[in-house]
C-alpha cells in the first residue's frame, strides 16, 4: 500500500525508472563506467563533480536516487546548452 501511495506521488520525470538505482543501473543510465562513478564522487580526483548525485545505502547495497540522478541530467543537458546568439548589423 505505501508503496502504490509513493509510486502515485512521484514526479513524471521518474515514473519510468525505480525509485533507487544501483551503481550498475546508474553507470549504464549514464553511460559512464562504474569507476568513473566514484572517481566523480572522489573529492581527492580530478573528475570530482561536487553536484553528482550522492549515493545512499540500502542495507548493504549502494543505491542512487532517480529522482537526483534525474534533476542531475537535466542541470548537466541546461548548463551544456549554448545560447543563442542574434547577430546584429
Amino acid at each position: 500500500m505505501f508503496r502504490q501511495m509513493l509510486r502515485n506521488s512521484m514526479d513524471y520525470k521518474t515514473q519510468n525508472l525505480p525509485i533507487t538505482l544501483r551503481i550498475k543501473q546508474l553507470a549504464a543510465l549514464l553511460s559512464i563506467s562504474k569507476s568513473n562513478i566514484w572517481s566523480k564522487l572522489n573529492p581527492a580526483s580530478r573528475y570530482f563533480d561536487p553536484l553528482f548525485p550522492k549515493p545512499i545505502k540500502i542495507g548493504c547495497a549502494t543505491c542512487f536516487v532517480s529522482s537526483e540522478v534525474t534533476d542531475y541530467i537535466e542541470f548537466k543537458i541546461s548548463a551544456g546548452r549554448i545560447p543563442a546568439v542574434s547577430k546584429t548589423h
